[in-house]
């Protein structure tokens, strides 16, 4: 079993219309060691749309956008599809990569597979496995009980709630969101995959 736990920070809530602006992630082995890390600022296809409170979140001005740190998007699509080719045969049905994410199944993947047809690739489903395993939704069955006890369900929330320390001032950077995401990927697999 091949991982890629993934967040994005978006400019928007709509993949069809809004940027990718941050794609971050860490290959994994099925316990979740890291093999490999990425961390990419995108900037927005010249259709795209960019909210100014998205901006504000990911203390990013437009003029970022014009910036080295920035690349294309379609560099940043040559260099994922790269580091994907390393990791599963594509032409293979049985080798894909399970996405491990954080309310990635209704959002972080819609914006991958806008990011992958945007870019002229219409195979997004020969990379990854559907669906994700989205912490977001195997946490809500761990935390059903206590549910009514939590503010918000963010990964913030659920991530402290079951004793993950965290430094609020990285929130909302794609790459120590996956860190978070992934520590919480390896509680759930080590309580259900330890020997008996």
């Amino acid at each position: 079993m091949k991982l890629l736990a993934f967040d994005l920070e978006t400019g928007g809530l709509d993949p069809k219309r809004h940027a990718i602006l941050q794609l971050g992630g860490i290959f994994c082995e099925e316990n979740g060691t890291e093999i490999e890390r990425f961390n990419w600022l995108v900037r927005p296809f010249e259709m795209d749309q960019v909210d100014d409170k998205a901006l504000q979140v990911n203390r990013i001005d437009r003029s970022d956008f014009e910036t080295e740190k920035f690349l294309s998007p379609q560099e940043i699509y040559r260099k994922f599809k790269g580091m994907l080719t390393k990791y599963i045969n594509p032409y293979n049905r049985r080798d894909k990569l399970h996405l491990v994410g954080y309310n990635c199944h209704s959002f972080d993947c819609q914006f991958l597979r806008e990011f992958f047809r945007k870019n002229g690739d219409k195979y997004y489903g020969s990379y990854f496995w559907t669906p994700p395993l989205d912490m977001m939704l195997i946490y809500s069955g761990i935390l059903a009980k206590s549910r009514e006890h939590l503010p918000d369900f963010k990964l913030c929330t659920v991530a402290t709630t079951i004793g993950i320390e965290l430094d609020p001032d990285r929130l909302h950077d794609a790459i120590y969101d996956v860190e978070v995401t992934l520590e919480l990927y390896r509680r759930w697999y080590g309580k259900n995959n330890s020997a008996s």
